[in-house]
């Protein structure tokens, strides 16, 4: 009994603490990535709730990526950015006024891939076919060559 109190109290100095990480307890879930990007996903959180201690913090109910924090910089302009009609069969106009510099057109699918790319420069309206696009929604974003102006969404039918 005393060798048994003794190991006890020898391990007890060189036992190894445990440490938390971010982990997600659902009914079922998976995650993927590849070099270029991520997927995670989960199911059956049917309870949202937060319950925070001293040193700890427990979030239950839905998906967190581990970098909670996203910074994002508006950006003032005065440029007018008008594209129509939207939804759209097969061509769309874009109206850009007040612009000073090139601008970079591109079109990006559902799953982020790039399907157009096209320039503007100048104050006038532009016709851009687009019947080779499949039916769906689209994401369109006017670049400069120093910034992101703006991205709107839209939907060939």
């Amino acid at each position: 009994m005393k060798a048994f109190i003794i190991c006890l109290f020898c391990v007890s100095f060189y036992g190894y603490s445990q440490s938390l990480t971010p982990e997600v307890v659902s009914s079922t879930g998976d995650h993927f990535s590849t070099s270029s990007a991520q997927l995670s996903w989960t199911l059956g959180e049917v309870a949202i709730d937060t319950y925070a201690g001293s040193s700890n913090q427990l979030t239950q109910g839905f998906h967190q990526p581990e970098r909670p924090t996203v910074s994002l910089n508006e950006i003032e302009n005065n440029i007018s950015i008008n594209a129509y009609p939207n939804p759209f069969n097969s061509a769309l106009n874009i109206q850009i006024d007040e612009l000073d510099e090139q601008v970079d057109v591109i079109i990006y699918n559902a799953v982020g891939q790039e399907v157009y790319r096209d320039n503007y420069s100048g104050n006038s309206t532009k016709s851009m076919d687009l019947s080779f696009l499949d039916t769906g929604i689209y994401m369109i974003q006017f670049k400069t060559s120093s910034k992101t102006i703006k991205t709107l969404k839209i939907q060939k039918i």
